[in-house]
């Protein structure tokens, strides 16, 4: 509809144009030279002969004007009022038509915005309702009748504004006429308005609705996401609670099994102890009774002179002097009877009790650690004899050694104090007459060579492994690449032997080329990278890892562009044969 109103609304406004133009014009009728006529010539009046009285000249054109007033006033008889009256009409006409045109052009502006609003309205209606609306329906289907309506209004005030007519009746039928068509579209105006309105209502209510139903949705999506939320959290919680149980549960098995272990451990130590106790025990002679009264009086002596208040004096004294042949090797039973008697004295005193008790026990230590040093010895004796045997199993000596051996464990299941003494005594005299010890220390000192060997081999893979690990990948690659690469053409070669370079030092300043290749490569590279990238660009360059494009993870476009410009900066060829030449050139 919109394109048929805007042809309908400028043809009438081209019209109205019209009319404050060339079509009609009315004001040449009352404009000289028509008005000199008008009033020379009879200022209206006709003779009986119906021209005027201006004489042949100007009585042609005098008829001519009252016949045209005539037509244009639709008055029979044209008086001087008429006429006079024909300018502030024609005004009259002019300001009607304008202000006409005006509000038409006020009118269809609105319209036009108001169909703009209906159309937009009729799309969103659709989008949002996915039909069309009734109200958009019914206004398409009426365009043609309202069209129609329109145009006859519009001919009719075409009519009245391009009639050649000037006067008060007619200027009412224009103004009627274009009352008639601005009432008309205002009423389209306000059809479309009260339309938009009820689109834009329900729009707006179908967006608050869907905004509604949206926002539940979301709330009800939030309320499950929270849900789940809660629930992998307790999930989780639980799962740690069920994991620190375990762990607890596994910390207490541990540590239970630990504790049985080290009950275990310390009962078998125990028991260890106590079978080599036995053991040594077995090889002690047990004290004479001489011997113990003879040790009871050495310490009463002792603990006297160390504790003067704790016994009376005298008495002791009577003690010391009665038992006195028990110190000269006799032990009769007169002596028996008095060295119980004096112990009986002794015995009340928990002091002296207690310093007996360790000095018997400092008296086994003694014995004990005698026993143990011997057997130590004999232990070490046949360890020292098997360790000859296995690294000299073709010796002269070994018969020797397999029967003084023999002999060293025959001594040790004796349990014989005196026999172990003079069995490692006379053992240490064979080793040392035959250097066994000798020939041990040659092969331990042989041995102990090999390993520092071997340790400082595995000191230096570890330590080139390290420095692998902390050097980036590419400059390996780098480094291998320019090592397969030749210093000197064949050309190059020739000319500077030429030069007086021998063959060796080309080759001398080809290495030291390479190692500085090198090393300014990784220095460049250490400065570049963390260590913390160099090592995982090399695991990711072992991996083969990609990224999602395809291109390796292990370098990155800017991490190679360093490369490139690492490579031309550290590329010294030049310079090392310049020097070389001009070394030849010197000479």
């Amino acid at each position: 509809m919109k394109k048929k109103l805007i042809i309908i609304i400028y043809s009438l406004l081209t019209t109205c144009a019209y009319a404050d133009g060339d079509m009609p014009n009315f004001s040449h009728l009352y404009e000289h030279p028509n008005s000199h006529y008008f009033f020379t010539c009879g200022a209206g009046k006709l003779n009986i002969f119906g021209g005027g009285g201006c004489g042949p000249g100007l009585d042609p054109q005098y008829v001519f004007l009252i016949k045209e007033l005539k037509k244009v006033t639709g008055q029979k008889k044209i008086t001087v009022e008429i006429y006079n009256n024909l300018k502030s009409l024609d005004k009259r006409r002019l300001q009607v038509l304008n202000l006409l045109e005006n509000k038409i052009d006020n009118i269809s502006n609105n319209i036009g915005k108001e169909e703009n609003k209906f159309d937009l309205n009729c799309k969103n209606y659709k989008k949002y309702f996915n039909r069309t609306s009734n109200e958009c329906t019914e206004y398409k289907n009426s365009e043609n009748s309202k069209l129609k309506k329109l145009t006859n209004l519009s001919h009719t005030l075409a009519t009245f504004t391009r009639a050649y007519k000037l006067s008060r009746d007619h200027i009412r039928n224009i103004e009627k006429a274009g009352s008639n068509f601005t009432k008309y579209m205002n009423l389209l105006k306000d059809d479309l308005v009260k339309i938009n309105k009820k689109l834009k209502k329900s729009i707006d209510q179908k967006i608050t609705e869907e905004k509604k139903i949206a926002d539940a949705k979301k709330a009800e999506e939030k309320r499950i996401a929270e849900e789940k939320r809660i629930a992998e959290e307790k999930r989780i919680a639980e799962e740690k609670r069920i994991a620190e149980e375990k762990r607890i549960a596994e910390e207490k098995r541990i540590a239970e099994e630990k504790r049985i272990a080290e009950e275990k451990r310390i009962a078998e130590e125990k028991r260890i102890v106590e079978e080599k106790m036995q053991q040594e025990l077995a090889f002690l002679i047990p004290e004479t009774e001489l011997e113990k009264a003879q040790n009871f009086l050495g310490d009463v002596e002792v603990f006297v002179k160390n504790n003067p208040e704790e016994f009376d004096v005298l008495e002791i004294i009577e003690f010391i002097i009665a038992t006195k042949p028990i110190l000269e090797g006799i032990l009769d039973d007169e002596q028996i009877k008095n060295i119980e008697l004096f112990k009986e004295y002794t015995e009340t005193s928990s002091n002296f009790i207690m310093y007996q008790n360790a000095k018997n026990e400092e008296r086994l230590s003694l014995s004990l650690q005698e026993v143990r040093y011997e057997i130590d010895k004999l232990e070490g004796f046949i360890s020292d004899l098997k360790k000859y045997l296995q690294n000299n199993m073709n010796s002269d000596l070994a018969p020797s050694i397999l029967e003084n051996t023999n002999i060293l464990i025959d001594a040790m299941n004796k349990k014989n104090l005196e026999e172990l003494l003079n069995v490692n005594r006379d053992i240490n005299n064979f080793i040392i007459k035959n250097d066994i010890k000798g020939g041990f220390a040659k092969q331990k000192k042989k041995t102990e060579e090999k390993r520092i060997v071997e340790d400082k081999r595995i000191e230096e893979e570890k330590k080139i492994k390290k420095e692998n690990e902390e050097k980036h990948f590419y400059t390996r690659v780098v480094c291998k690449v320019v090592k397969e690469t030749k210093l000197f053409s064949e050309g190059e070669q020739f000319a500077t032997s030429m030069l007086g370079i021998k063959t060796d030092e080309m080759k001398e300043a080809e290495k030291k080329y390479h190692k500085e290749y090198c090393a300014c490569v990784e220095n460049k590279t250490k400065d570049y990278f963390s260590l913390e990238r160099i090592k995982e660009a090399n695991k990711q360059n072992k991996l083969g890892e990609k990224t999602v494009t395809g291109t390796p993870k292990a370098m990155t476009m800017n991490e190679l562009a360093f490369f490139m410009g690492a490579q031309a900066k550290c590329t010294t060829t030049l310079k090392i044969k310049f020097d070389l030449w001009l070394k030849g050139i010197s000479n």
